[in-house]
Protein backbone atom coordinates (compact mmCIF):
# COMPACT_ATOMS: atom_id res chain seq x y z
CA UNK A 1 0.00 0.00 0.00
CA UNK A 2 1.37 3.38 -1.01
CA UNK A 3 1.87 6.14 1.51
CA UNK A 4 -1.16 8.44 1.79
CA UNK A 5 -0.88 11.73 -0.05
CA UNK A 6 -0.91 14.72 2.26
CA UNK A 7 -0.32 17.56 -0.20
CA UNK A 8 -3.68 19.18 -1.22
CA UNK A 9 -2.30 20.16 -4.65
CA UNK A 10 -1.24 16.54 -5.30
CA UNK A 11 -4.60 15.23 -4.11
CA UNK A 12 -6.34 17.65 -6.47
CA UNK A 13 -4.10 16.55 -9.35
CA UNK A 14 -4.90 12.87 -8.73
CA UNK A 15 -8.63 13.61 -8.55
CA UNK A 16 -8.37 15.62 -11.79
CA UNK A 17 -6.64 12.74 -13.60
CA UNK A 18 -9.30 10.26 -12.46
CA UNK A 19 -12.14 12.65 -13.35
CA UNK A 20 -10.78 13.21 -16.88
CA UNK A 21 -10.92 9.46 -17.46
CA UNK A 22 -14.53 9.04 -16.37
CA UNK A 23 -16.13 12.49 -16.89
CA UNK A 24 -17.40 12.53 -13.33
CA UNK A 25 -15.96 12.96 -9.89
CA UNK A 26 -14.19 9.79 -8.65
CA UNK A 27 -15.74 7.77 -5.89
CA UNK A 28 -14.04 7.48 -2.52
CA UNK A 29 -13.15 3.90 -3.40
CA UNK A 30 -11.48 5.03 -6.65
CA UNK A 31 -9.53 7.69 -4.75
CA UNK A 32 -8.46 5.11 -2.19
CA UNK A 33 -7.20 2.79 -4.95
CA UNK A 34 -5.07 5.71 -6.19
CA UNK A 35 -3.62 6.21 -2.70
CA UNK A 36 -5.86 9.04 -1.56
CA UNK A 37 -7.39 8.11 1.78
CA UNK A 38 -10.36 9.62 3.59
CA UNK A 39 -8.32 11.09 6.44
CA UNK A 40 -6.00 13.05 4.18
CA UNK A 41 -8.98 14.31 2.16
CA UNK A 42 -10.44 15.63 5.40
CA UNK A 43 -7.12 17.24 6.35
CA UNK A 44 -6.77 19.02 3.02
CA UNK A 45 -10.40 19.83 2.08
CA UNK A 46 -12.52 19.25 5.16
CA UNK A 47 -14.57 16.50 3.54
CA UNK A 48 -15.11 14.48 0.39
CA UNK A 49 -17.62 17.11 -0.71
CA UNK A 50 -15.04 19.84 -0.15
CA UNK A 51 -12.62 18.09 -2.53
CA UNK A 52 -15.44 17.64 -4.99
CA UNK A 53 -16.31 21.34 -4.99
CA UNK A 54 -12.65 22.39 -5.16
CA UNK A 55 -12.01 20.22 -8.22
CA UNK A 56 -15.14 21.37 -10.02
CA UNK A 57 -14.34 25.01 -9.29
CA UNK A 58 -10.79 24.61 -10.62
CA UNK A 59 -11.57 22.41 -13.65
CA UNK A 60 -15.30 22.49 -14.60
CA UNK A 61 -14.40 21.74 -18.25
CA UNK A 62 -13.55 18.11 -17.53
CA UNK A 63 -17.00 17.24 -16.18
CA UNK A 64 -20.13 16.22 -18.03
CA UNK A 65 -21.89 16.29 -14.65
CA UNK A 66 -21.64 19.07 -12.07
CA UNK A 67 -22.01 18.46 -8.31
CA UNK A 68 -25.29 19.88 -7.09
CA UNK A 69 -23.57 21.08 -3.95
CA UNK A 70 -21.46 23.46 -6.01
CA UNK A 71 -24.62 25.17 -7.29
CA UNK A 72 -26.41 25.68 -3.99
CA UNK A 73 -25.36 29.25 -3.25
CA UNK A 74 -24.75 30.79 -6.68
CA UNK A 75 -27.64 29.09 -8.47
CA UNK A 76 -30.18 29.95 -5.79
CA UNK A 77 -29.04 33.56 -5.77
CA UNK A 78 -29.56 33.65 -9.53
CA UNK A 79 -33.05 32.12 -9.19
CA UNK A 80 -34.06 34.66 -6.54
CA UNK A 81 -32.89 37.46 -8.82
CA UNK A 82 -34.84 35.99 -11.75
CA UNK A 83 -38.08 36.02 -9.75
CA UNK A 84 -37.59 39.73 -9.07
CA UNK A 85 -36.92 40.66 -12.71
CA UNK A 86 -39.18 38.32 -14.73
CA UNK A 87 -42.91 37.66 -15.06
CA UNK A 88 -42.77 34.44 -17.09
CA UNK A 89 -40.95 31.22 -16.21
CA UNK A 90 -40.37 27.80 -17.75
CA UNK A 91 -40.11 25.40 -14.80
CA UNK A 92 -38.73 21.91 -15.35
CA UNK A 93 -36.88 19.21 -13.40
CA UNK A 94 -33.49 17.57 -13.80
CA UNK A 95 -32.85 14.09 -12.41
CA UNK A 96 -29.34 13.82 -10.94
CA UNK A 97 -26.97 11.61 -12.89
CA UNK A 98 -29.05 11.85 -16.09
CA UNK A 99 -28.12 13.58 -19.33
CA UNK A 100 -30.02 16.68 -20.36
CA UNK A 101 -32.16 16.52 -23.49
CA UNK A 102 -30.34 19.16 -25.52
CA UNK A 103 -33.12 19.43 -28.10
CA UNK A 104 -35.62 20.21 -25.37
CA UNK A 105 -33.31 22.80 -23.81
CA UNK A 106 -33.01 24.52 -27.19
CA UNK A 107 -36.80 24.53 -27.64
CA UNK A 108 -37.11 25.93 -24.11
CA UNK A 109 -34.69 28.70 -25.06
CA UNK A 110 -36.75 29.47 -28.16
CA UNK A 111 -39.76 30.02 -25.93
CA UNK A 112 -37.84 31.99 -23.31
CA UNK A 113 -36.24 34.27 -25.89
CA UNK A 114 -39.63 35.00 -27.48
CA UNK A 115 -41.46 35.54 -24.20
CA UNK A 116 -38.71 37.12 -22.09
CA UNK A 117 -39.03 34.12 -19.81
CA UNK A 118 -36.57 32.67 -17.32
CA UNK A 119 -35.88 28.90 -17.16
CA UNK A 120 -35.99 27.46 -13.64
CA UNK A 121 -34.49 23.97 -13.25
CA UNK A 122 -35.47 21.98 -10.16
CA UNK A 123 -33.47 18.99 -8.90
CA UNK A 124 -34.61 15.53 -7.91
CA UNK A 125 -32.72 12.28 -7.38
CA UNK A 126 -33.07 8.58 -8.03
CA UNK A 127 -31.94 7.01 -4.75
CA UNK A 128 -30.96 3.79 -6.49
CA UNK A 129 -28.37 5.60 -8.63
CA UNK A 130 -26.44 7.24 -5.84
CA UNK A 131 -23.81 4.54 -5.69
CA UNK A 132 -23.42 4.25 -9.44
CA UNK A 133 -20.79 6.24 -11.40
CA UNK A 134 -21.91 9.80 -11.92
CA UNK A 135 -25.08 9.33 -9.91
CA UNK A 136 -24.19 10.88 -6.57
CA UNK A 137 -25.63 14.43 -6.51
CA UNK A 138 -24.58 15.49 -10.01
CA UNK A 139 -26.46 17.25 -12.78
CA UNK A 140 -25.58 17.63 -16.42
CA UNK A 141 -23.23 20.61 -16.81
CA UNK A 142 -25.46 21.90 -19.63
CA UNK A 143 -27.93 22.89 -16.92
CA UNK A 144 -25.51 25.08 -14.99
CA UNK A 145 -26.18 27.86 -17.50
CA UNK A 146 -29.71 28.19 -16.08
CA UNK A 147 -31.18 29.19 -12.75
CA UNK A 148 -30.99 25.91 -10.84
CA UNK A 149 -33.36 25.94 -7.87
CA UNK A 150 -31.87 24.10 -4.89
CA UNK A 151 -33.96 25.65 -2.10
CA UNK A 152 -37.53 26.71 -1.48
CA UNK A 153 -38.41 29.70 -3.66
CA UNK A 154 -41.52 31.90 -3.50
CA UNK A 155 -42.76 33.10 -6.90
CA UNK A 156 -45.53 35.28 -5.46
CA UNK A 157 -47.72 35.23 -2.39
CA UNK A 158 -49.82 32.35 -3.73
CA UNK A 159 -47.20 30.21 -5.47
CA UNK A 160 -43.93 28.71 -4.34
CA UNK A 161 -41.42 26.08 -5.41
CA UNK A 162 -41.19 23.48 -2.68
CA UNK A 163 -37.95 22.16 -1.18
CA UNK A 164 -39.61 18.88 -0.17
CA UNK A 165 -37.35 16.23 -1.64
CA UNK A 166 -39.19 13.65 -3.75
CA UNK A 167 -37.72 10.55 -5.30
CA UNK A 168 -37.61 10.62 -9.10
CA UNK A 169 -39.18 7.16 -8.94
CA UNK A 170 -42.01 8.12 -6.59
CA UNK A 171 -45.13 6.67 -8.18
CA UNK A 172 -47.40 9.51 -7.07
CA UNK A 173 -45.27 12.58 -6.33
CA UNK A 174 -48.05 14.74 -4.83
CA UNK A 175 -49.74 11.98 -2.82
CA UNK A 176 -50.01 12.90 0.87
CA UNK A 177 -48.76 16.46 0.37
CA UNK A 178 -52.19 18.08 0.50
CA UNK A 179 -51.88 18.74 4.21
CA UNK A 180 -48.71 20.77 3.77
CA UNK A 181 -50.33 23.29 1.47
CA UNK A 182 -51.59 26.36 3.25
CA UNK A 183 -54.84 27.86 2.14
CA UNK A 184 -54.52 29.82 -1.13
CA UNK A 185 -50.88 28.80 -1.58
CA UNK A 186 -50.00 26.55 -4.50
CA UNK A 187 -46.76 24.56 -4.75
CA UNK A 188 -44.55 23.23 -7.53
CA UNK A 189 -42.54 20.08 -6.82
CA UNK A 190 -39.46 18.74 -8.54
CA UNK A 191 -40.63 15.61 -10.35
CA UNK A 192 -40.16 14.05 -13.81
CA UNK A 193 -43.89 13.30 -13.73
CA UNK A 194 -46.53 15.84 -14.68
CA UNK A 195 -49.19 15.80 -12.02
CA UNK A 196 -51.85 18.27 -10.95
CA UNK A 197 -54.06 18.08 -7.88
CA UNK A 198 -56.27 20.82 -6.45
CA UNK A 199 -56.89 21.01 -2.70
CA UNK A 200 -60.34 22.23 -1.62
CA UNK A 201 -60.53 25.54 0.19
CA UNK A 202 -63.23 27.64 1.81
CA UNK A 203 -66.05 29.16 -0.28
CA UNK A 204 -65.12 32.25 -2.26
CA UNK A 205 -61.42 31.33 -2.49
CA UNK A 206 -59.60 29.56 -5.29
CA UNK A 207 -58.22 26.15 -4.37
CA UNK A 208 -54.50 25.52 -4.02
CA UNK A 209 -52.71 23.50 -6.68
CA UNK A 210 -50.02 20.85 -6.25
CA UNK A 211 -48.08 20.14 -9.42
CA UNK A 212 -45.14 18.14 -10.73
CA UNK A 213 -43.28 19.65 -13.65
CA UNK A 214 -41.98 16.96 -15.97
CA UNK A 215 -38.28 16.69 -16.83
CA UNK A 216 -35.57 18.10 -19.07
CA UNK A 217 -33.33 15.05 -18.59
CA UNK A 218 -33.44 11.77 -20.50
CA UNK A 219 -34.86 8.93 -18.39
CA UNK A 220 -32.25 6.54 -17.05
CA UNK A 221 -33.69 4.34 -14.33
CA UNK A 222 -31.66 1.16 -14.89
CA UNK A 223 -32.13 -1.09 -11.86
CA UNK A 224 -29.14 -2.43 -9.96
CA UNK A 225 -31.08 -5.37 -8.52
CA UNK A 226 -34.00 -7.53 -9.58
CA UNK A 227 -36.23 -6.01 -6.90
CA UNK A 228 -35.73 -2.53 -8.39
CA UNK A 229 -36.84 -3.57 -11.90
CA UNK A 230 -40.54 -2.90 -11.27
CA UNK A 231 -40.13 0.65 -9.98
CA UNK A 232 -37.57 1.40 -12.69
CA UNK A 233 -40.01 0.28 -15.39
CA UNK A 234 -42.83 2.38 -13.94
CA UNK A 235 -40.59 5.42 -13.52
CA UNK A 236 -39.47 5.27 -17.15
CA UNK A 237 -43.07 4.83 -18.35
CA UNK A 238 -44.36 7.84 -16.39
CA UNK A 239 -41.38 10.09 -17.16
CA UNK A 240 -42.58 13.14 -19.11
CA UNK A 241 -40.24 15.38 -21.07
CA UNK A 242 -41.67 18.82 -20.46
CA UNK A 243 -42.31 21.59 -17.98
CA UNK A 244 -44.77 24.08 -16.55
CA UNK A 245 -45.08 27.61 -17.92
CA UNK A 246 -45.79 30.07 -15.10
CA UNK A 247 -46.96 33.64 -15.70
CA UNK A 248 -47.11 36.11 -12.82
CA UNK A 249 -49.53 39.02 -13.04
CA UNK A 250 -48.88 40.45 -9.60
CA UNK A 251 -48.17 39.37 -6.05
CA UNK A 252 -51.55 37.60 -5.89
CA UNK A 253 -52.41 36.22 -9.34
CA UNK A 254 -50.47 33.72 -11.43
CA UNK A 255 -51.25 31.45 -14.36
CA UNK A 256 -49.75 28.09 -15.26
CA UNK A 257 -50.06 25.46 -17.95
CA UNK A 258 -48.23 22.24 -18.78
CA UNK A 259 -46.23 21.56 -21.95
CA UNK A 260 -44.74 18.30 -23.24
CA UNK A 261 -41.62 18.05 -25.40
CA UNK A 262 -42.51 15.73 -28.29
CA UNK A 263 -40.23 15.21 -31.29
CA UNK A 264 -38.52 18.52 -31.96
CA UNK A 265 -40.38 20.92 -29.69
CA UNK A 266 -43.52 21.66 -27.71
CA UNK A 267 -46.86 23.42 -28.12
CA UNK A 268 -48.19 26.33 -26.09
CA UNK A 269 -51.46 28.12 -26.82
CA UNK A 270 -51.53 27.16 -30.47
CA UNK A 271 -47.87 27.85 -31.23
CA UNK A 272 -45.02 25.40 -31.78
CA UNK A 273 -41.58 26.15 -30.31
CA UNK A 274 -38.68 24.08 -31.69
CA UNK A 275 -34.97 23.82 -31.07
CA UNK A 276 -34.01 25.70 -34.22
CA UNK A 277 -35.46 28.95 -32.95
CA UNK A 278 -38.62 28.65 -35.05
CA UNK A 279 -42.09 29.55 -33.81
CA UNK A 280 -44.97 28.36 -35.98
CA UNK A 281 -48.72 28.02 -35.72
CA UNK A 282 -49.83 24.67 -34.31
CA UNK A 283 -53.57 24.23 -34.30
CA UNK A 284 -55.06 22.11 -31.49
CA UNK A 285 -56.87 19.05 -32.76
CA UNK A 286 -59.55 19.59 -30.12
CA UNK A 287 -60.54 21.78 -27.21
CA UNK A 288 -62.45 20.31 -24.29
CA UNK A 289 -64.70 22.73 -22.42
CA UNK A 290 -65.23 22.63 -18.72
CA UNK A 291 -68.77 21.37 -18.04
CA UNK A 292 -71.08 23.90 -19.79
CA UNK A 293 -74.36 23.71 -17.80
CA UNK A 294 -76.27 25.95 -20.21
CA UNK A 295 -78.67 28.19 -18.36
CA UNK A 296 -76.31 28.74 -15.44
CA UNK A 297 -73.14 29.26 -17.48
CA UNK A 298 -70.97 31.98 -16.01
CA UNK A 299 -70.51 34.95 -18.36
CA UNK A 300 -66.80 35.21 -17.50
CA UNK A 301 -66.30 31.51 -18.25
CA UNK A 302 -67.96 31.95 -21.63
CA UNK A 303 -65.75 34.95 -22.43
CA UNK A 304 -62.67 32.96 -21.42
CA UNK A 305 -63.61 30.09 -23.73
CA UNK A 306 -64.25 32.44 -26.67
CA UNK A 307 -60.89 34.16 -26.17
CA UNK A 308 -59.01 30.87 -25.87
CA UNK A 309 -60.64 29.39 -28.98
CA UNK A 310 -60.24 32.57 -31.03
CA UNK A 311 -56.53 32.53 -30.17
CA UNK A 312 -55.82 28.84 -30.77
CA UNK A 313 -58.46 27.94 -33.42
CA UNK A 314 -59.16 24.30 -32.40
CA UNK A 315 -60.54 21.93 -35.04
CA UNK A 316 -63.05 20.24 -32.72
CA UNK A 317 -64.76 21.33 -29.52
CA UNK A 318 -65.95 18.75 -26.98
CA UNK A 319 -68.72 19.86 -24.61
CA UNK A 320 -69.54 18.04 -21.36
CA UNK A 321 -72.81 18.50 -19.45
CA UNK A 322 -74.13 20.80 -22.15
CA UNK A 323 -77.65 20.61 -20.68
CA UNK A 324 -78.04 21.75 -17.10
CA UNK A 325 -81.44 20.13 -16.64
CA UNK A 326 -82.85 22.20 -13.79
CA UNK A 327 -86.52 21.38 -14.61
CA UNK A 328 -85.79 17.62 -14.71
CA UNK A 329 -83.23 17.38 -11.93
CA UNK A 330 -84.09 14.24 -9.96
CA UNK A 331 -82.19 15.59 -6.96
CA UNK A 332 -84.94 18.19 -6.58
CA UNK A 333 -87.80 15.69 -6.64
CA UNK A 334 -90.04 16.29 -3.64
CA UNK A 335 -88.37 19.62 -2.80
CA UNK A 336 -91.35 21.92 -3.22
CA UNK A 337 -89.60 25.19 -2.36
CA UNK A 338 -86.62 24.42 -4.57
CA UNK A 339 -88.79 23.41 -7.51
CA UNK A 340 -91.03 26.46 -7.17
CA UNK A 341 -87.95 28.66 -7.48
CA UNK A 342 -87.01 27.15 -10.87
CA UNK A 343 -88.24 29.57 -13.49
CA UNK A 344 -86.99 27.68 -16.54
CA UNK A 345 -89.04 25.13 -18.44
CA UNK A 346 -87.53 22.28 -20.42
CA UNK A 347 -88.23 24.14 -23.65
CA UNK A 348 -86.71 27.42 -22.47
CA UNK A 349 -83.58 25.65 -21.19
CA UNK A 350 -83.17 23.89 -24.52
CA UNK A 351 -83.38 27.30 -26.16
CA UNK A 352 -80.62 28.63 -23.90
CA UNK A 353 -78.51 25.60 -24.74
CA UNK A 354 -78.99 26.12 -28.48
CA UNK A 355 -77.88 29.75 -28.08
CA UNK A 356 -74.74 28.68 -26.18
CA UNK A 357 -73.90 26.07 -28.81
CA UNK A 358 -74.33 28.60 -31.59
CA UNK A 359 -71.52 30.71 -30.11
CA UNK A 360 -69.14 27.74 -30.04
CA UNK A 361 -70.16 26.45 -33.48
CA UNK A 362 -68.58 29.59 -34.93
CA UNK A 363 -65.24 28.50 -33.47
CA UNK A 364 -65.03 24.80 -34.30
CA UNK A 365 -66.92 21.55 -34.90
CA UNK A 366 -68.86 20.82 -31.73
CA UNK A 367 -69.61 17.43 -30.21
CA UNK A 368 -71.85 16.88 -27.19
CA UNK A 369 -70.32 14.27 -24.90
CA UNK A 370 -72.73 11.82 -23.29
CA UNK A 371 -73.05 13.18 -19.73
CA UNK A 372 -75.17 12.64 -16.66
CA UNK A 373 -76.94 16.02 -16.90
CA UNK A 374 -77.76 15.39 -20.55
CA UNK A 375 -79.18 11.99 -19.58
CA UNK A 376 -81.50 13.51 -16.99
CA UNK A 377 -83.97 14.46 -19.74
CA UNK A 378 -84.25 10.90 -21.04
CA UNK A 379 -84.54 9.53 -17.49
CA UNK A 380 -87.24 12.09 -16.65
CA UNK A 381 -89.26 10.94 -19.66
CA UNK A 382 -88.64 7.25 -18.94
CA UNK A 383 -89.94 7.62 -15.39
CA UNK A 384 -93.08 9.36 -16.64
CA UNK A 385 -92.45 12.33 -14.31
CA UNK A 386 -93.97 14.64 -16.94
CA UNK A 387 -97.44 13.24 -16.23
CA UNK A 388 -97.63 15.35 -13.08
CA UNK A 389 -95.52 18.24 -14.42
CA UNK A 390 -98.01 20.92 -15.49
CA UNK A 391 -95.39 23.35 -16.83
CA UNK A 392 -93.66 20.80 -19.07
CA UNK A 393 -96.37 18.22 -19.91
CA UNK A 394 -97.21 19.27 -23.46
CA UNK A 395 -93.59 19.72 -24.52
CA UNK A 396 -92.62 16.45 -22.87
CA UNK A 397 -95.23 14.60 -24.98
CA UNK A 398 -93.33 15.74 -28.09
CA UNK A 399 -90.05 14.52 -26.62
CA UNK A 400 -91.56 11.14 -25.77
CA UNK A 401 -92.77 10.80 -29.36
CA UNK A 402 -89.23 11.52 -30.59
CA UNK A 403 -87.92 8.82 -28.25
CA UNK A 404 -90.44 6.33 -29.66
CA UNK A 405 -89.02 7.13 -33.10
CA UNK A 406 -85.54 6.15 -31.87
CA UNK A 407 -84.20 9.69 -31.47
CA UNK A 408 -82.28 11.11 -28.56
CA UNK A 409 -84.71 13.59 -26.97
CA UNK A 410 -82.10 16.27 -26.22
CA UNK A 411 -80.56 16.07 -29.69
CA UNK A 412 -84.02 16.24 -31.27
CA UNK A 413 -85.07 19.20 -29.11
CA UNK A 414 -81.98 21.24 -30.01
CA UNK A 415 -82.47 20.63 -33.74
CA UNK A 416 -86.07 21.78 -33.52
CA UNK A 417 -84.99 25.06 -31.95
CA UNK A 418 -81.91 25.57 -34.13
CA UNK A 419 -82.28 23.56 -37.37
CA UNK A 420 -79.20 25.18 -38.96
CA UNK A 421 -76.92 24.52 -35.99
CA UNK A 422 -74.15 22.03 -36.84
CA UNK A 423 -73.28 19.62 -34.05
CA UNK A 424 -73.28 15.93 -33.17
CA UNK A 425 -74.32 14.04 -30.08
CA UNK A 426 -72.19 11.12 -28.90
CA UNK A 427 -73.75 8.17 -27.14
CA UNK A 428 -72.40 6.36 -24.10
CA UNK A 429 -70.97 3.63 -26.32
CA UNK A 430 -69.12 5.90 -28.74
CA UNK A 431 -65.36 6.28 -28.86
CA UNK A 432 -63.71 9.46 -30.10
CA UNK A 433 -59.91 9.43 -30.23
CA UNK A 434 -58.29 12.81 -30.89
CA UNK A 435 -54.60 13.51 -30.43
CA UNK A 436 -54.09 10.06 -28.85
CA UNK A 437 -56.71 10.86 -26.19
CA UNK A 438 -60.19 9.42 -25.69
CA UNK A 439 -62.58 12.39 -25.59
CA UNK A 440 -65.97 10.60 -25.48
CA UNK A 441 -65.82 9.87 -21.73
CA UNK A 442 -67.53 12.16 -19.23
CA UNK A 443 -66.60 10.30 -16.05
CA UNK A 444 -70.07 9.77 -14.58
CA UNK A 445 -70.24 6.10 -15.52
CA UNK A 446 -67.95 3.74 -13.66
CA UNK A 447 -66.91 0.21 -14.62
CA UNK A 448 -69.42 -2.62 -14.53
CA UNK A 449 -72.44 -0.35 -14.29
CA UNK A 450 -71.30 1.52 -11.17
CA UNK A 451 -71.83 5.28 -10.88
CA UNK A 452 -68.76 7.47 -11.01
CA UNK A 453 -65.22 6.53 -11.92
CA UNK A 454 -62.01 7.37 -10.09
CA UNK A 455 -58.93 8.61 -11.92
CA UNK A 456 -57.32 5.20 -11.50
CA UNK A 457 -60.37 3.48 -12.99
CA UNK A 458 -60.49 5.92 -15.91
CA UNK A 459 -56.82 5.26 -16.64
CA UNK A 460 -57.27 1.50 -16.48
CA UNK A 461 -60.31 1.66 -18.76
CA UNK A 462 -59.27 4.26 -21.32
CA UNK A 463 -55.58 5.08 -20.91
CA UNK A 464 -55.11 8.63 -22.14
CA UNK A 465 -58.36 10.54 -21.87
CA UNK A 466 -59.85 13.96 -21.10
CA UNK A 467 -62.93 13.87 -18.89
CA UNK A 468 -65.31 16.23 -17.06
CA UNK A 469 -67.97 15.63 -14.43
CA UNK A 470 -66.12 16.44 -11.19
CA UNK A 471 -65.61 20.18 -11.88
CA UNK A 472 -62.12 19.85 -10.37
CA UNK A 473 -59.30 19.85 -12.94
CA UNK A 474 -56.42 17.47 -12.53
CA UNK A 475 -53.71 15.39 -14.17
CA UNK A 476 -53.22 11.79 -13.10
CA UNK A 477 -50.85 10.06 -15.48
CA UNK A 478 -52.84 9.72 -18.73
CA UNK A 479 -56.09 11.11 -17.26
CA UNK A 480 -56.81 14.83 -17.58
CA UNK A 481 -59.91 16.40 -16.06
CA UNK A 482 -61.42 19.76 -16.97
CA UNK A 483 -63.36 22.08 -14.65
CA UNK A 484 -66.73 23.78 -15.01
CA UNK A 485 -68.30 26.84 -16.64
CA UNK A 486 -70.95 27.12 -13.94
CA UNK A 487 -70.42 29.34 -10.86
CA UNK A 488 -67.51 28.00 -8.81
CA UNK A 489 -69.53 27.78 -5.64
CA UNK A 490 -73.11 26.59 -5.73
CA UNK A 491 -74.73 26.18 -2.29
CA UNK A 492 -77.41 24.03 -3.88
CA UNK A 493 -74.78 21.41 -4.66
CA UNK A 494 -72.22 21.70 -1.90
CA UNK A 495 -71.68 22.54 1.70
CA UNK A 496 -68.21 23.56 2.81
CA UNK A 497 -64.91 23.60 0.96
CA UNK A 498 -64.59 23.42 -2.83
CA UNK A 499 -61.92 22.63 -5.42
CA UNK A 500 -64.00 23.66 -8.47
CA UNK A 501 -62.19 25.62 -11.18
CA UNK A 502 -63.03 27.09 -14.57
CA UNK A 503 -60.59 25.07 -16.67
CA UNK A 504 -60.54 24.03 -20.34
CA UNK A 505 -58.18 21.64 -22.13
CA UNK A 506 -56.33 21.79 -25.43
CA UNK A 507 -55.32 18.54 -27.14
CA UNK A 508 -52.75 18.67 -29.94
CA UNK A 509 -52.41 16.25 -32.90
CA UNK A 510 -49.15 14.77 -31.54
CA UNK A 511 -50.72 13.86 -28.19
CA UNK A 512 -49.60 16.95 -26.30
CA UNK A 513 -52.12 18.66 -24.05
CA UNK A 514 -52.66 21.70 -21.85
CA UNK A 515 -55.08 22.60 -19.06
CA UNK A 516 -55.87 26.32 -19.12
CA UNK A 517 -57.33 27.93 -15.99
CA UNK A 518 -59.32 31.11 -15.49
CA UNK A 519 -58.04 32.98 -12.44
CA UNK A 520 -60.27 35.89 -11.51
CA UNK A 521 -60.97 37.71 -14.76
CA UNK A 522 -57.86 36.54 -16.64
CA UNK A 523 -56.33 33.32 -17.92
CA UNK A 524 -52.89 34.34 -19.24
CA UNK A 525 -50.40 37.16 -18.90
CA UNK A 526 -51.22 40.01 -21.26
Amino acid sequence: MSKPKTNPAKILAIAKRLAKKSGHFPTMQTLKSAGVFREVVRQGFGSYGGLEQALYKAHPEIFSLAPVQSLVTSAHRRAVGAVKTHKTFFVTTAVVGCSANLDMLQAMETFCNARNAEPLVLITADPASRQSPGGRGYVDTELTAYSVVTQALRINRNLSISDIQLSAKQIEPVLGLDRFVKQASSMIFASPKQRLRYVPTSPGKLPSALMGTGACTIPNYRPRTFTEARTAFMAAHDHVMGGVIVEVENDQIFHFRQVQFIGSGFADLGKWYDGDGHITEYRPAAAVLGDLHAGVTDAGARKFAYELFDLTNPVDIAIHDAFNGSPVNHHNKGKLTTRSAISATIQSEVGRLAAELDGFALRGKISLIDSNHNRWLREYLDRGDYVHDRENYRYAIQLVQAMHEGKDPLDWAIRQVAPKLKFRSLSGTDSWIVGKHELAVHGHAGPNGRRGASQQELERSYGRCVTGHVHTPGIFRGVKQVGTMSPLYDPAWMQGASSWMCTHALVYPNGGYQLINKIGDTWRLG
